[in-house]
């Protein structure tokens, strides 16, 4: 995963990008078309407000170029980054990633709004799959859910709601 491009970007008073290693990147572009030039226009199509938020970070004092070492905002970029390299990138399923305490990242899904609890965020490519079909199948079937739990071995969790 390319560690500068951008995966996520912090809920504040003014959004920011951040990379996947915790660095603030700055703010998202204010246009659609790039501000300079770019090899590979998919880059640029994976920056801005269409990337999944984090969420409950504490980031007062955090300029641009530093980097986030709250260890929840951590775990959820790896998390983002995972996802990634699975080819399942967040941007079209994932509103926010909330990073209040480690290993109790909670991700929102950009479509219902239903929290999935994700521990650490460590995840494999199965297990991922699995929650991914167990979303579409809520999507499909319009049943009110409370929240999905993925943080169990070989099984993903509903509480209908």
């Amino acid at each position: 995963v390319e560690e500068r491009l951008p995966l996520a970007l912090l809920l504040e008073k003014h959004p920011r990008e951040v990379a996947s290693d915790g660095t603030v990147l700055g703010p998202p572009p204010r246009s659609s078309q790039p501000e300079w030039p770019v090899d590979d226009l998919r880059a640029w199509a994976t920056r801005g407000v269409g990337l999944p938020h984090l969420s409950r970070v504490e980031a007062r004092g955090v300029d641009t170029g530093a980097r986030l070492e709250q260890a929840a905002a951590r775990q959820a970029l790896a998390f983002l980054a995972r996802l990634r390299a699975y080819g399942l990138p967040g941007e079209g399923w994932i509103s926010e990633v909330w990073a209040g305490e480690a290993s109790g990242l909670i991700l929102v899904t950009l479509h219902g709004g239903i929290p999935v609890r994700i521990g650490d965020g460590r995840i494999s490519r199965r297990k991922l799959e699995a929650l991914r079909a167990v979303l579409d199948r809520i999507n499909r079937e319009a049943d009110p859910v409370q929240f999905v739990d993925a943080r169990f071995r070989h099984q993903v969790i509903v509480k209908a709601g």
